[in-house]
């Protein structure tokens, strides 16, 4: 790769995390470390705007921080890795977003095939948690192995990986993942149209006081279904508890906290604590994108 005065630039990446509000983004070394920033609203101007109005506005500003990222114009982005990580399920074959809540104007979209036609880099779309996830795994040394990640954000998510392969996870449609759920013994019901899922006992947005302060039941869905995570991944596995809720919520963080504290436990994962913070997404996400585009980026 080479940078706009024509010097070498080996292993730059860019790493994009489109967040509800704030969309950030980051050039990372070859050692994982980040180099410049970028961040702009994801919809304050989308807001009333026609979808695909709203999309040209999302792609130009995101092109525009790449390049400026890379420290140059339109001819900056020739070679360069990008990966987006965005809220919500993805296509990864077709770099298409199947859904996105809060950024609806993505829905259906290709922001990945857009952008490498507009700046001529290699482009990889992934979701929000599993490039969270990766992150998390290169921090702790834990690349080996089964590794999942269990995340606390605006919803509830969780993935897996193999080594650096994410394992795709049963979903029925639009529901939760049928690991996130505690059981036929917890009936409560969820707005994905299941019951018993875990976000149905610890929602973002609580307007019930009692599962607010969590309740007997909401404690013991959690313990319930961190427990069988662990079992899942097994003795020599690792799983991280993180999401902005992780540490926002005392009640949620004492009980990782006090998870983290036991060690190892015959047959289960240990259980970590997430250490990358905010930078998760834009880490995972280069991270990632430079794995599922290893094969073409070997010719750059």
């Amino acid at each position: 790769m080479t940078a706009p005065d024509g010097t070498a630039m080996p292993g730059v990446m860019i790493g994009v995390d489109v967040g509800g509000t704030t969309v950030r983004a980051a050039r990372v070394d070859d050692l994982g470390r980040i180099a410049a920033r970028r961040a702009f609203p994801s919809h304050a101007e989308e807001a009333s705007l026609p979808a695909d109005e709203a999309f040209e506005q999302f792609i130009f500003r995101l092109v525009g921080a790449i390049r400026e990222l890379l420290g140059g114009g339109a001819g900056a982005t020739g070679g360069c890795v990008v990966g987006i990580a965005v809220p919500g399920p993805v296509d990864t074959v077709t770099g298409t977003v199947r859904r996105c809540t809060n950024l609806s104007f993505l829905n259906g979209r290709t922001p990945g095939v857009v952008i490498a036609a507009r700046t001529g880099a290699e482009v990889a779309l992934m979701t929000d948690i599993a490039a969270a996830a990766r992150a998390e795994q290169v921090a702790i040394g834990a690349e080996s192995g089964r590794f999942g990640h269990l995340r606390f954000g605006t919803g509830i998510g969780y993935v897996e990986f193999e080594g650096a392969t994410a394992i795709e996870l049963f979903r029925d449609g639009d529901a939760h993942l049928e690991v996130l759920r505690a059981g036929s013994a917890f009936t409560y019901p969820c707005i994905c149209g299941l019951s018993g899922c875990l976000e149905a006992y610890l929602p973002s947005s609580w307007h019930d006081e009692e599962r607010r302060n969590w309740s007997a039941e909401a404690a013991a869905a959690f313990e319930t279904v961190v427990f069988r995570l662990r079992q899942r991944l097994g003795g020599e596995g690792v799983l991280v508890i993180g999401g902005g809720r992780s540490t926002a919520d005392r009640h949620l963080a004492q009980r990782i906290d006090g998870l983290a504290a036991e060690g190892e436990m015959p047959g289960q994962a240990r259980v970590r604590r997430a250490v990358c913070g905010d930078d998760a997404g834009v880490l995972g996400a280069a991270s990632v994108a430079r794995g599922m585009l290893e094969p073409r980026c070997a010719r750059l």
